[in-house]
């Protein structure tokens, strides 16, 4: 398995399952909450989109398949569509803009013009997701079904890099640093395309878990300021934000790290990857079936439970999933989840070339270390197989969860 080009929050050890789950809440108030709030997904966001302007997504794992697939539902719904006027993206900047609006204005489909935007990512081995192209592409198709006026408007919002300017690895290092203020960064740009949220303007951000917390607060009562956090505090009623149910994640202690940071931090972490509440929410949806379902936190046994995340390791005592969160969505049982695949739309001969001078950039002249790793005999071969196109794969962080 190629590791090298997961991206941030996704430079995981992805072959590691959790054990399995214990001490395990009774089901019954998950149960309970579900009946009595749980409504359709794409109902739910509808409904939602009638008090608040904005719909902030975390889609627990950056390769997820389904969430993304669910976006495209919300597009191709009228009564969310003809409400929306912009979907924000974290993994795409405001640099390569320009190639994200020439693309949703052609007018013929090529997917040849998001090349430059997606070669250029945090990790430096570019964007090459199933999921975010996939959405892209109906993006355009619904757009091109619309009047001008109508259009959504897909904007990137992270931080950007500039690859031609980074030229060792002090530079990147600076880039990496430069990342502190990434969350306010966001914050700023879709406040500002929001117009400050006082014309009533509707607008999705896709994200994930880094980014989407609302009010999770440190042992010493601060906020954990993230994008998410900036948004729904100096916007207070304005924004709501969506966890889409996945494996969480179990940071358990700091790590020494040898070698260079990763951008997300996780190298410096111990975690491995678990059920909510020991798998109390995953038998709570089974016993209705595993419909889809979508619910708030606030009031139930969801929000009440334990916080599970990046940051727990610092969060106050106490702390809850309601804190963090203020809706859950539910799209399908774990263990039936999947990873996209990936595309081979950005692994042009010239950035082939431009992917080898990252690689020596990040890893030194000796890439000895690097090609064992990833199990190589050289450059050109992992480059060769590093640009073959992949297909969709289950989901195996978590073992099947046992029987009542």
């Amino acid at each position: 398995m190629n590791r090298t080009w997961l991206l941030p929050l996704l430079f995981l050890g992805l072959g590691a399952a959790a054990p399995p789950e214990r001490g395990s809440p009774p089901v019954a108030p998950f149960v309970e909450a579900l009946r009595k709030e749980g409504v359709e997904p794409v109902a739910f966001v509808r409904r939602a989109l009638e008090t608040r302007d904005l719909i902030v997504f975390d889609e627990g794992l950056h390769p997820a398949a389904e969430p993304w697939t669910f976006y495209q539902r919300l597009l191709e719904d009228p009564g969310i569509r003809d409400r929306l006027a912009f979907v924000f993206l974290e993994v795409l900047s405001p640099a390569h803009q320009r190639h994200l609006d020439a693309f949703l204005a052609s007018p013929t489909l090529d997917t040849r013009l998001l090349i430059p935007a997606l070669q250029d990512d945090f990790s430096g081995f570019g964007w090459r997701y199933r999921n975010l192209l996939d959405f892209l592409v109906r993006a355009w198709e619904i757009n091109h079904g619309l009047p001008a006026p109508k259009r959504i408007r897909v904007v990137g919002v992270s931080m950007p890099i500039f690859w031609g300017g980074i030229q060792d690895r002090a530079d990147y290092e600076a880039f990496q640093d430069s990342l502190r203020s990434q969350d306010h960064h966001m914050y700023a740009a879709i406040a500002d395309h929001m117009q400050g949220f006082q014309r009533g303007l509707k607008g999705l951000f896709l994200t994930n878990t880094r980014h989407a917390y609302t009010g999770l607060r440190r042992k010493d009562g601060g906020f954990f300021w993230n994008c998410t956090t900036f948004l729904a505090q100096h916007h207070p009623g304005k924004v709501l934000s969506v966890r889409v149910h996945n494996a969480a994640l179990q940071v358990e202690a700091p790590r020494k790290l040898e070698g260079p940071h990763s951008t997300d931090g996780l190298r410096e972490m111990s975690y491995r990857w678990v059920r909510m509440e020991g798998g109390a929410w995953d038998r709570a949806f089974r016993a209705l079936g595993d419909r889809p379902v979508a619910l708030p936190l606030a009031g139930n046994a969801f929000g009440r439970s334990a916080y599970v995340g990046n940051q727990i390791l610092g969060a106050r005592p106490g702390s809850t999933m309601s804190e963090v969160h203020d809706a859950l969505v539910f799209l399908g049982p774990l263990d039936r989840l999947t990873f996209c695949g990936k595309s081979d739309l950005i692994c042009t001969p010239a950035f082939r070339e431009e992917l080898k001078r990252r690689i020596r950039l990040l890893h030194g002249p000796d890439l000895t270390a690097f090609l064992k790793e990833e199990g190589v005999a050289g450059l050109d071969p992992f480059i060769e197989a590093w640009a073959k196109p992949t297909q969709a794969t289950p989901n195996r962080f978590l073992p099947p969860l046992p029987p009542d």
